[in-house]
């Protein structure tokens, strides 16, 4: 099957999968909330998501392959700082509780936690 991913997960059924990797792709992403949203759905309460992505936490942002994405392919890639990836995972219902950083490259570990009320 080939599928574009930004046109969203329809084609997989609601809590179908224990866990989910998504791996150097998120630059590719134009709306990640509506990713994560997505992920939400086919991702069992208490599975796991391990997402890995490059990063741009650094004031002085070098990361040649990034940069290559951004200028190569079109459309462009986009480049998302890794508190606003934490922020869009935890709005969604997923605790992020690791974060693993190598050079300009992350990868975060999350969970699909049950629906919490808050007050």
């Amino acid at each position: 099957m080939e599928a574009d991913i930004n046109d969203g997960l329809s084609y997989f059924e609601d809590n179908m999968f224990d866990g989910v990797m998504f791996m150097g792709t998120l630059q590719f992403v134009k709306e990640p909330p509506a990713l994560f949203e997505e992920f939400n759905r086919i991702i069992r309460k208490r599975g796991k998501l391990v997402l890995g992505a490059f990063h741009t936490n650094k004031p002085c942002f070098s990361n040649p392959a990034l940069h290559l994405h951004m200028n190569m392919f079109d459309p462009p890639a986009f480049e998302y700082p890794v508190r606003d990836v934490q922020t869009w995972l935890q709005e969604r219902g997923f605790e992020t509780n690791i974060t693993v950083e190598f050079g300009s490259y992350c990868s975060l570990y999350a969970e699909n936690l049950p629906e919490i009320a808050f007050d």
